[in-house]
């Protein structure tokens, strides 16, 4: 029996799935480099292994969440979508763009200096102009907004998904048309990966979006066809076994469209994902893990404001006597104590800034 994807009721383990994905996220953000080989040698594993989910999922959990009855109803749909993400994803992207300047000359950003691939310049009324533009467009990204960039593809996921689904519904002379929806969106997904592993074509926002929109509906069908929920410990054991030993056969990078191959990515995300369904739902009812639950609801604030944290804690550092350029975009840190301390602002900042944005503005992300 099907069902529904409307869920009305919160799901405490899809919160804590996201919670895992964004301190994830956030682990690997700091440049980590131990003095001691081996460590190093386990955090360049670790790292990969967390660029094979930590992304990745995040479009998986909006396919479980997205209702298909609601999505049947195009334009309704994307005004819900405009209201809930657009215009908030709009708010955070032009005031980080409006401060830009402004994090020059607080030792944000150093002029001259690249930030993954952006040279940092002082911007002009015109650059101002024109990054506003793009940022309205999703096109613009400030980097210290992190992964924010997420949210902005999502957004463009929902557009895709709902122009295909509006388009398949008035073609009465197709019979299947679930299944004619998720074909075209693997289609899209496999000629994005393929543009950019064959040709090196790759527009960001866009082709990371292609691959994205796939995971979404190919997650909502599962999920509602109840194929994502029924555990066999054999299948639970060959998907962990799967994703432990998948960084020898491959990579995966969500932000910069680097997929090793379509069928790398469905295995891997599908068996990450398998697993931390499995696992959350083991924790959900333990009071102890509570706290990923308010984690998760806070995930994208997390992701539009851990590079504050990092920054907010550079700053502290400076000021007890322990050396750090705020300028980097990544933090550096040279042991598991320092490394931690960095998680906790990029946890914490950005949970204090939410609770302040809802408390006083009425804002929530």
């Amino acid at each position: 029996m099907k069902k529904s994807s409307d869920n009305k009721k919160r799901l405490d383990w899809l919160d804590i799935i996201k919670a895992i994905c964004i301190i994830t996220v956030v682990i690997f953000h700091i440049g980590y480099e131990s003095r001691t080989p081996l460590l190093n040698n386990v955090w360049w594993y670790l790292d990969i292994l967390g660029g094979l989910y930590k992304v990745a999922i995040f479009y998986c959990v909006a396919g479980i969440t997205l209702n298909n009855e609601k999505l049947k109803e195009t334009f309704s749909f994307l005004f819900h979508k405009f209201k809930k993400l657009y215009l908030k994803a709009i708010i955070i992207g032009t005031t980080a763009v409006i401060l830009h300047n402004v994090f020059i000359n607080i030792g944000f950003y150093k002029v001259g200096f690249s930030y993954s691939g952006k040279i940092m310049s002082v911007y002009s009324l015109k650059d101002f102009l024109v990054n506003i533009i793009k940022t309205l467009l999703l096109a613009n990204r400030e980097v210290i907004l992190g992964a924010f960039w997420f949210v902005y593809s999502l957004i463009i996921c929902f557009i895709i998904l709902a122009v295909i689904d509006f388009v398949i519904n008035k073609l009465k002379f197709i019979n299947n048309r679930r299944g004619m929806r998720l074909f075209i969106t693997f289609c899209l997904m496999f000629i994005s990966i393929f543009m950019s592993n064959t040709f090196d074509i790759t527009i960001p926002r866009f082709s990371n979006s292609l691959v994205g929109v796939f995971l979404l509906d190919f997650t909502n069908y599962l999920f509602i066809n109840n194929k994502l929920e029924k555990y066999n410990k054999y299948l639970i054991i060959t998907c962990l076994i799967c994703f432990l030993f998948a960084p020898a056969f491959g990579r995966i990078s969500m932000n910069t469209s680097t997929i090793t191959s379509p069928y790398f990515l469905l295995v891997v995300v599908m068996s990450a994902l398998y697993c931390l369904i499995f696992l959350s739902k083991k924790i959900e009812k333990n009071k102890f893990f509570n706290f990923l639950k308010y984690i998760g609801k806070n995930s994208f604030s997390i992701m539009a404001f851990h590079f504050i944290g990092f920054k907010i804690g550079g700053i502290i550092l400076n000021l007890i006597g322990i050396e750090t350029d705020i300028s980097l975009l990544v933090p550096s840190a040279e042991n598991i104590i320092i490394l931690l301390y960095y998680v906790v602002f990029g946890l914490g900042i950005p949970l204090l800034m939410s609770y302040l944005l809802k408390r006083f503005l009425k804002f929530e992300l």
